[in-house]
């Protein structure tokens, strides 16, 4: 609806002079687009394609809520009618940075839905914190590789009583249980 709101500015407008830059502009507003795909048809009319990005997460930035779109885009929770249960991100981060890592986790097939919390330090080191409790803390470098070892860690099911996870260290696995 809002949407066609901002659209409906242009409805009696000649079509010949409504630029296709000015209506990308007017959509590019609503940053829950992953993409856009406007074209017109002389002499009468105008397709517009429009696809919605994935919530991917949620983060807060200066006490004020915002997902995280797989697009790349902070998007505003009022631009949004649905309410998502998703990870929450902590964090001065760029966005780039959590999509890389969401990426890398995905690429791993990990089970991103059990990733309750995501927490960003400024040397660009990742901390996840997963539904059971688990901890596990992500080098700033080579995430790829520690997310590998991670993988066939909890593949083995040897992970009773684990509580912490530390990859930071290279060519090292430190695991702390619960009852130290």
């Amino acid at each position: 609806k809002n949407i066609e709101k901002e659209l409906s500015k242009l409805k009696n407008i000649n079509i010949f002079k409504i630029r296709e830059d000015k209506i990308l502009e007017k959509l590019n507003k609503f940053k829950f687009l992953e993409s856009i795909n406007v074209k017109k048809i002389i002499p009468s009319s105008i397709n517009i394609n429009l696809s919605k990005t994935s919530i991917l997460a949620k983060t807060f930035i200066n006490g004020e809520e915002f997902y995280i779109g797989k697009n790349g885009k902070y998007i505003n929770p009022n631009q949004i009618f649905e309410k998502y249960e998703t990870a929450t991100v902590f964090g001065e981060f760029e966005i780039r940075e959590f999509l890389n890592l969401y990426n890398i986790l995905n690429n791993h097939q990990l089970e991103i839905g059990n990733i309750e919390q995501y927490y960003y330090f400024k040397n660009r080191r990742w901390d996840l914190v997963f539904s059971n409790d688990l901890v596990l803390k992500l080098p700033s470098e080579n995430k790829s590789d520690s997310i590998k070892i991670f993988k066939k860690l909890i593949d083995n099911n040897k992970l009773i009583n684990t509580k912490i996870i530390d990859l930071r260290v290279s060519n090292q696995i430190i695991m702390t249980n619960n009852n130290e």
